[in-house]
């Protein structure tokens, strides 16, 4: 688990905070790779901010999100309570979709 200074939290907080109405750039860089029936992988989500946009621009798409890192706000570590059979079955999930669309991704 990573953990996070008062300076780093501020940043993340301020990113989080971020309205989506100020992104049209990037909003007219992705949204032609973001449609339905394709998967955004957001590795390293960090904050959030993308992952709220693409939930906004691109309803209808797949978004997995990846980080490395738990606990970014005070008491909250950020994990479901589940059980551990459930990472376990998710793991297997995911690798199983990663599976299906290498060979899209091929060419």
């Amino acid at each position: 688990m990573t953990r996070y200074d008062a300076v780093e939290a501020f940043a993340y907080r301020v990113a989080r905070e971020i309205s989506l109405t100020g992104l049209p750039s990037w909003r007219s860089a992705v949204t032609p790779y973001v449609a339905p029936g394709r998967v955004v992988l957001d590795l390293g989500a960090g904050t959030g901010l993308f992952t709220r946009a693409f939930r906004v621009w691109s309803p209808d798409v797949v978004r997995e999100l990846i980080d490395g890192a738990t606990g970014m706000q005070d008491g909250n570590s950020n994990m479901p309570a589940v059980p551990a059979s459930f990472w376990v079955e998710h793991h297997a999930r995911v690798e199983e979709i990663a599976a299906a669309s290498a060979p899209s991704l091929q060419g």
